[in-house]
């Protein structure tokens, strides 16, 4: 936007767009790409929801169909591709703007005037929802990711770590459960963007990241906002149990965050550790995990496409106890006709964890390793 632009003079703008396997035909003209929405058939109301942590960006539009195309001619088969443009406008100049893609899930109607469409990021293979069995010999992380990038036929984008695994098993999985169990023992998580790519996040590189902006409660809408502060289910501590790889021996490792505030002990039994730093690495991902959301804050906001999932922000003027810097989780973004955009936002305090102590402990024979890996996500 130009110095001389009047910000009062700019409006929200959402175009859909039918990226169409091949060209299709509509009111006797062949196109490849085409604007859904006009003067003719405008949106009711359109919903896109950008969003992290192993799941799907989403898109939810209803659109005025008084003559039926969208029950003829863009009838959406299996696989059609839709991209949404949202943004601010003056005129026909475009300040600024975003653009997803999605891929069909599902249509509705009354069979009046109207059709309702959601879709997803996520392609739509039936092996997403297939339960799976399959091992693995020697394999690191970022092979694995490469695995399922190929498997979902998606472009792999970002490193992952390059620990290794001896053995590996997925038993009665769906792919993308699996593998976002595997992630998260590791500290990373993913996200599928634009039903194309699949992209690895480091969760310890995005809490480093410095705000990208600064807000305050006045930016946020009235009515739509809370804080939330669990005081009581906080966990300064995990003990790590594991075989000794040289001896064979149960050994564990427990591991304190000097950052976090004196808390529960939780417990978490690994295989496939060779290593004393791959069982800290374990422990470490585990402690960020359970307090991911010890601190959290959902707000409403004006619409702006630089509210992005991932993104820290830093809060000020809420109170010294209060201010911080928080992550977006998830940012849902609303249009209706004749209405404002607005932004409906879940984020989470990073909570510095401070120095890693770790103390080793040798276990007696009794003591066995039967149990699950404790995810935090009581």
């Amino acid at each position: 936007m130009t110095a001389s632009t009047d910000i009062q003079a700019l409006e929200p703008f959402f175009a859909f767009r039918h990226r169409a396997l091949g060209a299709i035909e509509v009111g006797g003209e062949t196109l490849d790409i085409i604007d859904i929405v006009d003067a003719e058939n405008p949106y009711i109301s359109l919903e896109v929801t950008d969003a992290i942590d192993d799941r799907s960006d989403e898109f939810a539009i209803e659109i005025y169909d008084p003559d039926l195309r969208w029950r003829s001619d863009l009838y959406p088969q299996h696989g059609e591709t839709f991209e949404v443009e949202f943004g601010w406008k003056t005129g026909e100049l475009v300040y600024e703007s975003e653009v997803m893609v999605f891929q069909v899930d599902s249509i509705d109607s009354s069979l009046r005037d109207s059709v309702s469409l959601k879709g997803v990021a996520t392609p739509p293979l039936s092996g997403l929802r297939t339960r799976n069995d399959r091992s693995w010999q020697s394999i690191t992380l970022h092979e694995l990711f490469e695995f399922f990038a190929g498997v979902l036929g998606l472009e792999l984008v970002g490193e992952a770590s390059d620990v290794e695994y001896e053995e590996l098993l997925q038993e009665s999985q769906t792919d993308l459960e699996f593998l976002a169990t595997e992630a998260a023992k590791h500290d990373h998580l993913f996200k599928i963007e634009g039903a194309r790519r699949l992209v690895i996040f480091r969760q310890a590189d995005l809490d480093a990241e410095p705000p990208a902006y600064t807000l305050t409660p006045q930016d946020f809408l009235k009515g739509a906002t809370q804080y939330s502060d669990n005081l009581r289910d906080v966990y300064g501590k995990v003990r790590v149990k594991c075989e000794n790889p040289d001896t064979d021996e149960s050994i564990a490792y427990e591991i304190t965050a000097t950052g976090l505030p004196e808390g529960e002990c939780f417990e978490i039994v690994e295989q496939g550790i060779d290593s004393r730093d791959q069982a800290i690495e374990r422990g470490v991902a585990a402690l960020r995990k359970k307090n991911a959301d010890m601190v959290t804050l959902s707000f409403k906001t004006l619409g702006s496409t630089r509210y992005r999932a991932g993104l820290n922000f830093a809060l000020e003027g809420a109170g010294r106890a209060v201010d911080g810097k928080f992550q977006l989780k998830q940012s849902k973004h609303s249009h209706q006709r004749g209405s404002a955009w607005t932004t409906r936002h879940q984020s989470r305090k990073i909570i510095d964890l401070g120095e890693i102590e770790v103390e080793e402990i040798q276990l007696p024979p009794e003591e066995d390793s039967d149990a699950q890996l404790d995810t935090g996500d009581e």
